[in-house]
């Protein structure tokens, strides 16, 4: 599975901005990339050119692969170790 800087800097991103009101609950970073992609907050987080293109991309690999797998894949990448 291809995954784009853009979709990890824009995770990244949302996990910048949400961290601090999370991170006591979460156990591991599986749980780390579903808050950051749940609920549509690709979107509202990014404010910058990109954020169409990450959020597009997140769901085409989500159609492509399937959530759980894609989120699994994203949990594994090295650019978003979160927790």
């Amino acid at each position: 599975m291809n995954i784009s800087t853009t979709l990890t800097s824009a995770i990244f991103t949302v996990w910048q901005a949400i961290a601090p009101d999370c991170i006591e609950v979460l156990t591991d970073n599986e749980e780390a990339i579903e808050i950051c992609t749940d609920g549509d907050r690709l979107l509202p987080y990014m404010g910058f050119i990109e954020t169409p293109h990450a959020w597009t991309e997140y769901r085409a690999l989500c159609l492509v692969h399937g959530y759980r797998k894609v989120i699994e894949a994203l949990a594994e990448d090295p650019r978003l170790q979160l927790i």
